[in-house]
């Protein structure tokens, strides 16, 4: 077996179809706003909520299903695509803006 490379979570993304209650619930936790997107109406459609350089990213847009994910950080990504191989873990792979890479399990999961 190899050894699974060093990974930190970066952050978790969730459907919040009412944000601002969602919002006053991370608060509680310490959280606070962050990068918001708004829709053409300028409801939130994503909100981050930030702390300790992590995030909860509130997924508002109800007009098409949300996928819930999550982000990781590797310093080895070479490494960590490996091991999915030696334990049979099949993804698609894609890069988003030349600086992000994004894996989707056979199965539909998000990393």
């Amino acid at each position: 077996m190899t050894k699974v490379p060093a990974l930190t979570i970066n952050h978790v993304a969730i459907a919040a179809p009412e944000p601002e209650r969602s919002m006053m619930f991370y608060e509680a936790f310490g959280f606070r706003p962050g990068f918001v997107r708004r829709d053409a109406g300028s409801a939130i459609a994503l909100q981050q909520m930030q702390r300790d350089g992590q995030f909860v990213e509130l997924l508002a847009d109800i007009s098409a299903p949300a996928d819930g994910h999550f982000g990781l950080h590797t310093s080895d990504l070479t490494a960590l695509l490996h091991h999915l191989e030696a334990h049979a873990a099949t993804y698609a792979r894609w890069r988003f803006g030349g600086a992000l890479d994004f894996l989707r399990g056979s199965g539909g999961q998000y990393g």
